[in-house]
């Protein structure tokens, strides 16, 4: 599910162009994030994206390792699965932990 915040004169020009074409205003967005999606995806690879969280993750702890904070490697997974799995899902939450702890 995906949800946005935009400037009134971008929301109405979308208003409009759904009414216009006579299409609901969410089936002409998952028109144009299908678009989006389709000329991206390749920029972005899937696989990569995963890379490049499971790197941040590794960043952010070797920053709390210098700091000397007095958190534990698992709490500190623990804190990160548990902001991952509300914002990705389990299973590809799952997928970086495990590639961090292999």
């Amino acid at each position: 599910m995906l949800g946005a915040f935009v400037p009134q004169h971008i929301s109405a020009y979308f208003n409009l162009l759904a009414e216009n074409k006579k299409i609901t205003k969410s089936a002409l967005l998952n028109i144009l994030i299908k678009d989006w999606y389709l000329e991206n995806r390749e920029i972005w690879d899937y696989a990569d994206l995963l890379k490049e969280k499971q790197h941040s993750i590794q960043l952010e702890w070797k920053v709390i390792k210098q700091n000397k904070d007095h958190v534990s490697f698992d709490s500190f997974l623990e804190r990160q699965y548990i902001l991952l799995v509300k914002k990705i899902g389990i299973k590809d939450t799952e997928l970086i932990i495990k590639s961090i702890v292999e």
